[in-house]
C-alpha cells in the first residue's frame, strides 16, 4: 500500500511538472521510454554487468584474503593499510585516466569495479573475524585445539555476518565502478547510455536508465541480504559476552606506548605507499607526461613560479569541497545510527520504511547523480544530497547488523530479570554494535567526499571534483595528480580520525570488545 500510495504521488507530480522542465516526469513516460528504448538494453546491459561481475569477483577475493592475513599476521596490516585507505579513498574519476594509461579501456572499468568493492568487504570481514569471544578460544585451547582449529571452528563462523555486509554493500558498489568508468570513455554500456541522455536532456530517458541500474544492483544487494539473514542466525555467538575479544590487544598500554606504535605504523604505511606508487610507475612504464611521482607532487606545491599559484588553485577547490562532504557524513552516519535504533527497537517500522532503504541502498551513485542534479538543481543542496545518500545506506545496514548480532545469551539474561528494550540495547546491543559503527564511520569518510566530488562534477562547476575532470580533459595531468593526491589525503585523515574516536570509545565505553 505505501508502494502505491509513493507510486500515485509520483505520477501525480509528475504530471503538473510540479520540478519544472520535466526534471520529474511520471512513472507511466519512464516506464513508456523504457519500452521503445527496450532494443538498446540488452548491449549495454551486457557491457556493464560483465564489467561489474568480473570486478566483484576479484574484489571480493583479494578483499578476503587480505582480512584473513592482517588477522593472522597484524604486521602486514601496518604495512598496508595506508595503501588501501589510499586505493579507496581516491577518488574513481582520478584514477580512471591512470587506469586507462596503464591498461585497455575494458581493463579500466573492471580495476575500477574492484576497487569498489574491495574496501567494505575487507573492512567488514576484518571486524567480524575479531569478534570472537576469549572464552570460546580458551575453551577449545584448553581442550587441545590448535589455532588452525580456532580459526576454522570459531573465527570463521565469526566472520559470515559481517562478510555478508560487506557483500551486500559491494553488489551496489561493483555496478557504481562499471558505470563510473563508463562515464569516462566507452562507446556502450549504461553509464555511456545515461551520459547521453543527460547530454540530449532526455530526462524520462535518464530516469529509465537510472531505475534499470538500480533494479540490478537491488537484486544482488537482495540476495546477499537473504543470504547474511541466514548466516547470522547460524553463526551468532551464543555466548553472555564477558571478556576480551580474540585477537585484540590490549588497551592497558600508556599512551606513550601507544603513540610510538602509532608514529611506527604511520612511517612504515608511507614507506609502502610511496614505494608502490614508483614500482606501478615503473612497472607498467607509464609516460612522464601522464604519470606523476611523489617528486613531481611535491614540485608542483612547493617549487618554481607557479607554485604560489598551484597551492592557490587547490586550496580555493578545497573550500568548496570539504564543508559539504563534512555535512554529508555527519548527517549521513547520524541518520543511519538513528534509523538502526529506531529499527531495532520498533520492528514494524523496519518493516515499512525498509523496503525504501534497500530501493535507495541499490541506486549507483553514478546513476543518483544526475538523478538528484535534475530534482534539486546545481547547486549546494544537491551536493549535500547526495552525499548523504551515499554514507547513510551503507551505515544504515552495517549498524543494524551490529545491534542485531549481540549475543543471544546476554539478551535472555537480561529478559529474564524483566528488563525493558531501553535497557537491553543500552547495556548490550549498543556496546556490541560499537565496532560496526567505527567500521560504518571508516567506510563514510572516503564515500562523504567521493559524493561530493561527483556532484561537482556533474552539476556545480566548481569544488575538487570540477578540477579535476576540468584538469583532465585541459590535459593537466599534475593538477589531476595534485587534486587526487590532496583528496586522497584528507580521506585519511578522516579515516585515522574515525580509528582514534574508536579506541577512546572503545576503551571507556566497551573495554571487553576489540580495540583494532
Amino acid at each position: 500500500m505505501v508502494l502505491l500510495a509513493v507510486l500515485v504521488a509520483w505520477e501525480v507530480l509528475g504530471r503538473a511538472d510540479v520540478m519544472g522542465a520535466g526534471a520529474l516526469p511520471p512513472p507511466s513516460r519512464i516506464l513508456a521510454k523504457l519500452f521503445s528504448d527496450r532494443s538498446v538494453y540488452p548491449i549495454n546491459l551486457e557491457a556493464t554487468l560483465r564489467e561489474a561481475l568480473v570486478g566483484f569477483v576479484i574484489g571480493n577475493a583479494v578483499a578476503i584474503a587480505l582480512a584473513l592475513l592482517f588477522v593472522e599476521a597484524p604486521i602486514f596490516e601496518s604495512a598496508l593499510t595506508g595503501v588501501i585507505i589510499a586505493l579507496f579513498s581516491m577518488p574513481i574519476i582520478a584514477a580512471a585516466p591512470v587506469l586507462a594509461t596503464a591498461f585497455s579501456i575494458d581493463a579500466a572499468k573492471v580495476a575500477l569495479a574492484s576497487i569498489a568493492v574491495f574496501f567494505p568487504t575487507l573492512i567488514n570481514t576484518i571486524v567480524g573475524l575479531r569478534s570472537v569471544e576469549r572464552t570460546l578460544v580458551d575453551t577449545i585451547l584448553a581442550m587441545g585445539g590448535t589455532r588452525w582449529t580456532v580459526f576454522r571452528k570459531v573465527s570463521l563462523r565469526a566472520a559470515l555476518p559481517g562478510l555478508m555486509v560487506g557483500l551486500r554493500i559491494a553488489a551496489p558498489a561493483a555496478l557504481l565502478g562499471a558505470i563510473l568508468g563508463e562515464f569516462l570513455g566507452g562507446d556502450k554500456g549504461l553509464g555511456v547510455f545515461m551520459m547521453n541522455s543527460m547530454a540530449q536532456f532526455e530526462t524520462a530517458r535518464t530516469w529509465a536508465a537510472g531505475l534499470v541500474s538500480t533494479a540490478i544492483a537491488g537484486l544482488g544487494f537482495g540476495l546477499f541480504a537473504l543470504l547474511g539473514r541466514r548466516f547470522a542466525a547460524q553463526n551468532v555467538s551464543p555466548t553472555v559476552g564477558l571478556g576480551g575479544r580474540y585477537g585484540s590487544r590490549s588497551s592497558a598500554s600508556g599512551f606513550a606506548t601507544r603513540a610510538v606504535r602509532a608514529v611506527a605504523k604511520t612511517i612504515l604505511g608511507l614507506g609502502v605507499t610511496v614505494a608502490l606508487w614508483y614500482a606501478f610507475i615503473l612497472a607498467f612504464r607509464l609516460s612522464r607526461v601522464v604519470a606523476k611521482d611523489p617528486t613531481d607532487i611535491a614540485r608542483f606545491f612547493f617549487s618554481g613560479t607557479r607554485a604560489a599559484a598551484n597551492r592557490a588553485l587547490i586550496i580555493g577547490a578545497l573550500r568548496e569541497t570539504l564543508p559539504l562532504a563534512g555535512v554529508g557524513l555527519l548527517g549521513g552516519l547520524g541518520a543511519a545510527c538513528l534509523g538502526a535504533l529506531l529499527f531495532v527497537l520498533r520492528p514494524n517500522v523496519e518493516k515499512t520504511v525498509m523496503p525504501f532503504a534497500l530501493t535507495l541502498q541499490s541506486v549507483p551513485l553514478a546513476a543518483m547523480a544526475p538523478l538528484l542534479v535534475i530534482l534539486l538543481g546545481r547547486g549546494a543542496l544537491s551536493t549535500i544530497v547526495i552525499s548523504v545518500f551515499v554514507t547513510f545506506f551503507p551505515s544504515l545496514v552495517t549498524v543494524t547488523q551490529g545491534l542485531r548480532s549481540a549475543p543471544p545469551g546476554a539478551i535472555e539474561l537480561l529478559a529474564v530479570y524483566n528488563a525493558s528494550d531501553w535497557t537491553t540495547l543500552r547495556k548490550v546491543q549498543v556496546p556490541n554494535a560499537i565496532p560496526y559503527v567505527f567500521a560504518a564511520a571508516r567506510l563514510s569518510a572516503p564515500r562523504a567526499l567521493l559524493g561530493v566530488m561527483i556532484a561537482e562534477w556533474l552539476a556545480t562547476g566548481k569544488g575538487l571534483g570540477y578540477l579535476l575532470v576540468n584538469a583532465r580533459f585541459l590535459l593537466q595531468f599534475d593538477v589531476v595528480w595534485a587534486t587526487a593526491v590532496v583528496a586522497t589525503a584528507f580521506a585519511l585523515v578522516a579515516y585515522a580520525s574515525m580509528a582514534l574516536l574508536e579506541n577512546a570509545s572503545m576503551r571507556k565505553f566497551a573495554p571487553h570488545l576489540v580495540v583494532g
